[in-house]
């Protein structure tokens, strides 16, 4: 019983792990590193995935870690700037 227990605590722990990983949408063109420049206000962190908006361009200044960017779909597509001794960390 004990065993059994332990393995559903650990599993538990395992999902919301996995859990805490946020999709992050800008919210207009600006740099990675002030929050409004994403939906909510939320600067995104390592393992959350990041959603450039078509026509917004992401501005990165400083280091910036997620797991995957996208650039939106069809013809109109999100840029991503990088700027001099800038870090573009991705892949969590």
């Amino acid at each position: 019983m004990k065993k059994l227990l332990f393995l559903f605590a650990f599993a538990t722990l395992l999902m919301s792990m996995k859990a805490s990983v946020a999709t992050i949408t800008t919210a207009q063109t600006g740099y990675s590193d002030v929050p409004s420049t994403f939906q909510g206000g939320v600067i995104p962190q390592a393992g959350d995935i990041v959603t450039i908006r078509p026509g917004d361009t992401l501005k990165v200044r400083n280091h910036f870690y997620c797991k995957t960017i996208s650039y939106g779909e069809g013809s109109v597509k999100g840029v991503l700037l990088i700027t001099n001794l800038s870090y573009l960390h991705t892949g969590q």
